[in-house]
Order: structure tokens, then sequence, then C-alpha cells
């Protein structure tokens, strides 16, 4: 081999999103739970989106756009670029309780009540 070819294999890293990089099981399982999360709360933005309830577009379109931002903030890309970028990290349970209170305070007082 060159030795350009060995700096280049010795530079390549193993993608740091994906769980199979010798990680923990609680950390494959964080990894997991953070997509499922993602899933969900884009079902819920959509659905929030396809509601349609008389006299509160701005509101039903606001509780879409939170849940969509609480979907992209669930998102490990999402993450690692504000860690890598701006420094910002967040633990597993911080960004649980985001989300588990930004969805419940979405409900709450954004969305208007469907009958």
């Amino acid at each position: 081999m060159t030795s350009t070819s060995q700096s280049r294999s010795e530079r390549i890293e193993p993608f740091e999103s994906t769980p199979a990089a010798g990680r923990s099981l609680m950390d494959r399982v964080a990894f997991a739970a953070s997509w499922l999360a993602v899933v969900l709360l884009a079902l819920l933005a959509v659905g929030t989106l396809t509601v349609s309830v008389p006299g509160t577009p701005i509101r039903m379109l606001a509780g879409t756009a939170i849940h969509a931002g609480l979907a992209l903030f669930a998102a490990p890309p999402v993450r690692r670029y504000l860690r890598e970028n701006y420094g910002i990290t967040f633990g597993r349970w911080t960004v649980a309780a985001i989300l588990v209170v930004g969805v419940i305070v979405n409900e709450g007082l954004i969305t208007p009540e469907v009958l």
C-alpha cells in the first residue's frame, strides 16, 4: 500500500449515528428510541395538520410547526450537528423531558381541541 492509501484508511471513522459502532446496549436502545420518537412526532405533526377546525388555522399551523420542530430535535444527526458546530449538548433524560413536556404543552396550550 502506498502512504496515501494508508493515511486515507486511517482517517475513515465509523459513522457516529450508527448503533453498531462498538456502542453499549443502552446506546443502541437510546438510538432506536430517538428515531422512534422522530417517526411518532412526524406522524403527530401530519395528523395535527390534517385536522380541520374552523376559525383556528393559525393555532393548527403553529401546533404542527412545534411538533415538526420537536421531531427534528429528536433526530440524532440534528443533536450531533448542534454539539459539533455550536458546542450545545443534551443528556438523554434532558432530551426525553424536552420532548414529553413539549408535546404536552403543545397539545394543551397551542393546538385547539377537536371535538
